[in-house]
This record gives C-alpha cells, structure tokens and sequence, in this order.
C-alpha cells in the first residue's frame, strides 16, 4: 500500500515539471528545509510524532489534509506517544531485529543565552540554530515534526549550577539509510519532580552521504537526492500511521509494560512496521550507502 517509487526526473511526467520545482508542496517545502540545513557543520536531522498544541490544548485547525504550521502563532509541538503504545510498537520492532541500548544522563548548564549539555559526565555540547517544520495531520491522533540543528562539541565541561537533567533509556534501530529510536525519557527540573516522556523518532543516519547525492543533483549527475529526502518524508508518514493504528487497538486488561505487556490484546489489524523499507521500491542489496 505505501511502496513508493519517486523519480527524481518527472514526478508530474505529463506536465514534463521537475520534482524540485514542486515547491508549494509539503515535500517541497521538506526539499528546501533540508536542502538549506544541509552543508552545516554537525547537522542533525530527525523526524518525531507528537502532538501540535495551543495554550487551550490539543490544535483542531479547519483544514482537511496535511498541513504545515507557522508555530509564531502561538502553537507549539509536545513531542511523544502514550507509554503502553510506546512499548508495543517498541516490542513489535523488537521481534525483527536485536536494538542498541544506551543509558544516557544529561546534565544542562545555562551560560548566557546558551544551554549546554553534558552527557554522562563526558561529552559537552551545545545546539545551534534549530529550527523545526511542523506538519499538522487533520484528523488524527498524531502529528510530526521535522527538525533540524548543529550539535557544536564544547572542549571545556561547564562549571556552576545545573538548571535540569533529564535520564535516557533509548533503543536504537539502524534501518538504512535512517534510524529509529526510541526513547524513555525522564526530566528532572528544579522542584525535583520526574517528567516522563516516551519519544520515537527517525534520524537520518549519514548525513555527509546525502551531501554528496545533492551535490551530484547540482551537478547534473545520476543521484537519489530527492528520492531519498522524499522516503524520509514518507517514512516519517507510515511510523506515525502505525502508531495510529496502534493507538486505536482495543486495550487489554491491565496497561502498562512492568509485566512485559503492552496495553493491547492484538496486533493491530494493519501492521505497517515491516514496510520501513526506507528505499522505496528497491531491493536491500540496491539502497543507497547512507
């Protein structure tokens, strides 16, 4: 149902329109969003599912398809799922492949206008120029979210205060050319009170090699730039669907994952997990190297 195969020639072949001049689209907009984010030092690019909020709660925006949103508005995107969906969809991932599994404690450290974080007592960075693409899914339980920003090492760990820490537990699914993580997250502000949150996300994995399709594009060269940046978008697209799909199951008696359930009596009707193929209509042995 969602194998894709997107030309990098003619997407609209009767219009004889090239796929990058599609530009009022949403993955047109994706194509310019990463396009100018891409040759930054220490990029990082990733999608999340989540939920786009107001102050009033969640949005209900009368629009009836996919929608990117200006959050200047007064908008903001709260990212993460329920804890039982979560860890079935975690738990689903879990029978097709072994993940790595980290345990990261990040300390931050307010110096100025900037905030630096320290991972586990070794590693200090600090983010720069992030800036986020919002798609807002009418109708649904979820939306996504598209980001981007520069993680700068920082030679010298911060002194004073810690302003908050927060814990990870994260499970890592290399799907090339993308991985998949998925994080539990509890955050530790001032008043000492944990905040839980429960994130997947898709992180494009070897950014220095989509430079290298998109300067084969500039340079009139066979490449898979736009096929790769538009399998990004649609991979985002059926990992939000699933955990749709799974958020709508029936519950099971007794929720929660300390006895090893999930929340839900069955799999959900439509099992969209296999489909991460992530190198839409193509065979594991021709995917791109990223």
């Amino acid at each position: 149902m969602y194998h894709l195969k997107y030309s990098n020639q003619h997407d609209l072949s009767v219009f004889e329109l090239p796929a990058e001049h599609i530009d009022n689209s949403i993955p047109g907009k994706v194509y310019a969003f990463m396009t100018k984010k891409l040759f930054q030092p220490n990029v990082e690019i990733e999608a999340k599912i989540g939920k786009l909020h107001s102050r009033n709660g969640p949005m209900d925006i009368p629009v009836t398809s996919e929608a990117i949103v200006d959050q200047s508005g007064g908008y903001f995107f709260r990212p993460g799922i329920p804890e039982e969906v979560f860890y079935y969809v975690l738990d689903q991932m879990k029978q097709r492949m072994a993940p790595q599994e980290q345990s990261i404690e990040d300390k931050f450290y307010k110096l100025g206008h900037e905030t630096i974080r320290v991972s586990n007592d070794q590693h200090a960075i600090r983010k720069m120029g992030m800036e986020h693409m919002t798609v807002y899914c009418p109708g649904m339980g979820f939306d996504f979210r598209v980001s981007a920003c520069q993680e700068l090492p920082v030679e010298q760990l911060p002194q004073g205060p810690m302003h908050h820490s927060r814990v990870k537990q994260r499970w890592s699914f290399p799907l090339d050319p993308f991985t998949l993580d998925f994080t539990h997250v509890s955050t530790h502000g001032y008043d000492g009170r944990p905040e839980e949150t429960y994130e997947i996300e898709l992180e494009i994995m070897n950014v220095e090699a989509l430079r290298r399709e998109y300067e084969l594009h500039c340079q009139q060269q066979p490449n898979r730039y736009f096929t790769l940046v538009q399998s990004f978008l649609s991979s985002a697209r059926i990992l939000k669907q699933y955990v749709e799909s799974v958020a709508a199951a029936p519950h099971a008696q007794g929720h929660g994952h300390a006895q090893g359930q999930s929340g839900y009596s069955s799999a959900p009707e439509q099992d969209y997990s296999h489909q991460y193929a992530f190198s839409y209509g193509t065979e594991p042995s021709s995917r791109s190297p990223i």
